[in-house]
């Protein structure tokens, strides 16, 4: 097979081989062959690049992306393109079929297990990759894990920038700017996807009208939350939830 990508992406490459061989060309000319036990990385304002398999043999391989901004690819020092060594432990293949065998669910249940999949997933491919994420990084990013703890634990409160700040005792530009450094979102951006993600549990997974799902998540009335939820998800809360059901065969099921 073969396939292109273009140059001045938003987000880094990063193709790890895990058998067979491959080859990446340049739109320079340039040419890298890469193994099994190879990661080539092409950063976000490099070059665009052609990659195809070499040989009889299937060249298998684990495509991911990291956004430009993102303190994960903080150790490489990238300006364009890069080959890096890594170690394929089964642990990552069992982590990563974990997630997708849980993805097949999709209920409130599999969604919570495939956070804990893709948690670990990360830390044993970090450690595959040799990334460090920086000592201030780290400190910012437990520091901020009790705060969405708290606000998820409360998503029925609105949960304005100052209660924010309050909760984890630091300055609204403080706040502001960890929380782009760590999540390329605003502090109230975030708490609007998790106030989404509670409300797609609750469509996918119970009976609840519209209306008890607006106020469970903190939204004052039905009409204020549809309209959220529809500019995030580009569905209605009714479209969404037929959606599902419809996916997994819900109309097909007499209720009793």
């Amino acid at each position: 097979f073969w396939g292109e990508r273009t140059r001045e992406r938003h987000f880094a490459v990063l193709v790890m081989t895990l058998s067979g061989t491959g080859r990446f060309t340049l739109e320079d000319g340039t040419t890298i062959a890469v193994h099994p036990g190879q990661a080539f990385i092409s950063a976000s304002q490099g070059q665009g690049h052609r990659e195809e398999t070499i040989g009889k043999e299937p060249w298998e391989t684990l495509w991911l992306t990291v956004w430009e901004n993102s303190p994960r690819l903080q150790s490489f020092e990238l300006a364009d393109w890069q080959v890096v060594p890594f170690t394929w432990d089964p642990e990552l293949k069992d982590l990563l079929m974990g997630m997708l065998n849980e993805e097949s669910y999709n209920d409130i249940n599999s969604l919570g297990a495939i956070e804990l999949f893709a948690q670990l997933f990360f830390i044993y491919l970090e450690r595959a990759l040799g990334w460090t994420e920086s000592t201030s990084v780290r400190t910012n990013r437990m520091r901020m894990a009790p705060l969405w703890k708290k606000v998820t634990e409360h998503i029925d409160r609105p949960w304005p920038v100052e209660d924010l700040c309050k909760e984890a005792g630091i300055s609204r530009s403080h706040l502001s700017r960890f929380c782009e450094e760590l999540y390329n979102k605003s502090p109230g951006r975030i708490v609007r996807d998790l106030k989404m993600k509670q409300a797609k549990l609750l469509l996918c997974n119970s009976d609840y009208s519209v209306g008890k799902i607006a106020d469970h998540v903190g939204y004052l009335n039905a009409a204020n939350f549809t309209t959220a939820f529809t500019h995030v998800t580009g569905l209605s809360p009714r479209q969404y939830r037929q959606q599902y059901r419809m996916k997994i065969g819900d109309d097909n099921i007499e209720i009793q």
